[in-house]
């Protein structure tokens, strides 16, 4: 039991570590950019992202967990 919650912190604090996720959000719209057709992914503005906020460009869209629905 004690593994499940430990695993789970450290998830969680990743996934809140939005200097992190910043970064990673970037990597994944760099790697996106030549299927312009086909995939979107959000700017990250870097002068307004803390460890604490992550501000990104609003889109409407379709999540990318749906798209074969």
């Amino acid at each position: 039991m004690n593994e499940l919650v430990e695993t789970t912190r450290m998830e969680l604090y990743w996934e809140t570590d939005y200097l992190r996720e910043a970064k990673y959000q970037k990597a994944y719209r760099e790697r996106l950019i030549n299927y312009p057709d086909e995939y979107y992914c959000p700017k990250v503005y870097d002068d307004l992202v803390t460890k604490q906020i992550l501000c990104t460009e609003f889109i409407d869209g379709v999540e990318i967990d749906t798209i074969l629905d």
